[in-house]
């Protein structure tokens, strides 16, 4: 088993059905790279230096990546995970990503913190829309700026 700051990488074909909880399991980023979002990420409304996109259609419901959203929020600690890692939270249809960006060798933040930029940044914009989304602190994901991205987007059993 894999310890990467304080939190075990386990095959998702071990963990409960039902979700999560607060506490993420680790993966690979294999995230889609900004070439794959529906629009370029762009300046999000009301938010200070943060960039969202939707992305294609999504089966994930709000109430779902809601439950999601109090997940990330009752992370016992603050959230750190290296670049080129997710840390993956799920509730029925919605899966949660927090990813380490590519210009830095790992990220950490307070997970009330996270849950607040993915609300507006993702649900509000994105998954009401029936679509995935992304909220990140740089505009091209595919390149080494930034420090982070962000996801919501549907969970069918694998991360």
């Amino acid at each position: 088993m894999t310890l990467l700051t304080g939190l075990c990488a386990v095959s998702a074909s071990i963990l409960p059905r039902n979700g999560t909880g607060p506490v993420g399991f680790l993966t690979v980023d294999d995230s889609p790279d900004s070439t794959q979002f529906r629009g370029s990420l762009t300046l999000a409304s009301n938010m200070a230096g943060l960039y969202n996109s939707c992305l294609g259609g999504t089966g994930a419901s709000v109430s779902d990546c809601n439950a999601v959203l109090d997940d990330i929020r009752g992370n016992p600690k603050d959230i750190s995970v290296a670049a080129g890692y997710c840390l993956n939270w799920y509730e029925g249809s919605c899966l949660g990503k927090v990813c380490g960006g590519k210009g830095v060798s790992s990220w950490k933040g307070d997970g009330d913190w996270i849950a607040d930029q993915m609300g507006p940044g993702i649900i509000d914009p994105c998954i009401s829309k029936g679509m995935a989304g992304v909220v990140a602190d740089c505009a091209d994901t595919a390149s080494t700026c930034g420090s982070y991205h962000f996801y919501l987007q549907s969970y069918d059993g694998n991360p």
